[in-house]
């Protein structure tokens, strides 16, 4: 890393440090703190690393009053019908099943992505996105 000023860690380090309830809060806190002017709030960034282990990203947010709900990949694609879509492609395509299955099975299986994976809203009071409702 070139910027003195950046500490990378990655999801191994921070499972080591905190819960991922106590990391959820830590986030909304820092959010919180760069609204009220307590704190710097980080300019949009993205960090990649060549083998695409550690992707972080973040932003400042702005208005009052943010909501913040998360669900795994595996819930955020199930309410968004995934699983209907995966069925209609194997209709248009029978000889396509066996790869639609495996690539179905790789977005929302626990022990591929799909508990892995987190799939975030940040918003107003006054609109939900789709597949938040009742997150």
């Amino acid at each position: 890393m070139s910027d003195p000023g950046l500490l990378v860690l990655s999801r191994s380090d921070i499972a080591r440090l905190m819960s991922y309830e106590d990391y959820v809060v830590a986030v909304e806190a820092a959010f919180v703190a760069a609204e009220s002017g307590r704190a710097v709030a980080p300019p949009a960034a993205a960090l990649h690393v060549p083998d695409g282990s550690f992707h972080a990203k973040g932003a400042a947010l702005l208005g009052e009053g943010a909501v913040t709900a998360i669900l795994t990949q595996a819930e955020f694609l199930a309410r968004l019908g995934v699983g209907e879509r995966a069925e209609a492609l194997v209709r248009a395509r029978p000889d396509k099943a066996g790869l639609v299955g495996r690539q179905l099975n790789r977005l929302v299986a626990a022990e591929q992505m799909g508990e892995l994976f987190k799939a975030c809203a940040i918003h107003s009071p006054d609109w939900t996105p789709p597949a938040f409702e009742d997150a």
